[in-house]
């Protein structure tokens, strides 16, 4: 198969993208493969000991993957496996002649395996269709079911699909010359290239001008579609149109009728109105020459308004003169409150003082006689001076006092005030 690859691939305007091999076995292709220098190389084998021996020969390449995976078709997740001695033919489908032509090849077990659908396995690579990606199947009697199972949109992501089939045994679904797979086209390689006396290669090349003719079906379908479900509600509307107009037609001689009664009623109605306008007529003249003598009065009132905001205007310069006086007054209020706080806090610390000095002496008194005598007159000094504090605190309560009452003085005046401007309006 390798042997060919270079020729199938020497028209190619893409780089090399994938290479998905699925059935990998050992991994004959490999080198062949990996010649080809593509961006990547990814090997799925479901043997234990296949698996193990890919997994050896790829360690001298950078861009080769192995999976482990039994390949199901897609939208199946188990699939039963035929196991033989030889693990080189393991296989999803069911051999038809295999102990006739390889008697040596027993078959060991049939299994249901859990397998990974082929679709979701495509999906997960992340194959970019700006490359030319390659799909090669060696799985010995399944590809039929894989092909026929892949939606368009997934197989259309491959370049190539290369498809090895065994030549000594057959399976029940087998793939064959005649077969074909939509939106590819055989490759003129004598129809199949017979690498080996073990099995027959199919290539197949995407056919792009296929797949855009296919799409541009699928679009004009889809516009014809559209057009039909437009025309369809043109249709429907156009019957509820021909209903709703022989409706409309019924309705017109009873509107027709109502309304030539309407008119009748009218006439009468317009004459009254025409008699009323008359009346209104006179009515508007007297309201005119009561608009006169309203003006009049208003332009009195204009002057008298004048003059009641000039006097408003004093009153409010004289308000604002009182309140100066109180914010004065508040400060000065304030002022004497933290020097009443400071004295206080003084007279604390003096007694405080006085505390720790008389706890001083009565020690010292207990320790040494001869100061009992300077201890007593200190004692007297001391109560003289907290006496003297005593008559300062009473002296200051007295000044705090005179300060709230020259702050009830001087809110009675704001009241007074209040109620003289609120008198002036209500003359006003």
């Amino acid at each position: 198969m390798t042997s060919n690859l270079p020729k199938l691939l020497q028209n190619i305007k893409k780089p090399l993208g994938m290479i998905l091999h699925i059935g990998a076995g050992t991994g004959s292709h490999l080198n062949g493969l990996a010649q080809l220098e593509p961006r990547s190389i990814t090997l799925v084998e479901a043997s234990n000991s296949l698996h193990a021996q890919l997994s050896r020969k790829i360690k001298k390449f950078h861009n080769v993957v192995v999976l482990k995976h039994w390949v199901v078709a897609a939208g199946k997740i188990t699939e039963e496996a035929n196991l033989f001695s030889n693990p080189r033919y393991n296989s999803l489908s069911k051999p038809n002649d295999l102990k006739s032509k390889l008697p040596n090849v027993n078959l060991e077990s049939v299994l249901v395996v859990k397998g990974k659908p082929i679709d979701e396995l495509v999906n997960s690579l992340e194959l970019n269709i700006d490359e030319a990606n390659i799909l090669i199947l060696s799985v010995l009697g399944y590809e039929t079911i894989l092909i026929d199972s892949l939606p368009s949109e997934i197989v259309e992501k491959f370049e190539y699909i290369i498809i090895e089939t065994p030549k000594k045994v057959s399976y029940e679904k087998q793939w064959d010359s005649d077969r074909k797979i939509e939106s590819f086209i055989s490759v003129d390689l004598d129809a199949y290239t017979q690498d080996s006396d073990d099995v027959i290669t199919y290539f197949f090349k995407v056919n792009h001008q296929y797949i855009n003719a296919k799409n541009k079906v699928f679009l004009i379908q889809k516009e014809l579609d559209f057009s039909k479900s437009v025309i369809d509600e043109i249709e429907k509307k156009l019957d509820e149109a021909n209903d709703l107009n022989g409706q409309l037609s019924s309705d017109f001689q009873v509107y027709k009728t109502e309304a030539e009664k309407e008119k009748s009623d009218l006439d009468e109605k317009v004459e009254k109105i025409i008699l009323s306008l008359k009346c209104a007529n006179k009515e508007r003249e007297e309201l005119i020459a009561k608009k006169k003598s309203l003006e009049s009065d208003v332009e009195k009132l204009k002057l008298q308004q004048t003059k009641s905001r000039n006097w408003a205007k004093s009153l409010e310069e004289e308000r604002e003169q009182l309140r100066e006086d109180k914010k004065r007054l508040e400060a000065e209020l304030s002022l004497s409150s933290q020097n009443l706080t400071s004295i206080k806090s003084s007279h604390s610390e003096i007694l405080r003082q006085f505390t720790t000095q008389e706890k001083t002496l009565e020690l010292s008194v207990k320790s040494n006689l001869k100061l009992e005598e300077e201890n007593r007159q200190l004692r007297e000094d001391i109560k003289a001076k907290v006496a003297q504090e005593n008559k300062l605190m009473i002296l200051i309560e007295k000044l705090y006092s005179a300060l709230n009452e020259s702050n009830d003085l001087l809110k009675k005046l704001c009241n007074e005030d209040s109620t003289e401007s609120s008198q002036g309006h209500s003359d006003d």
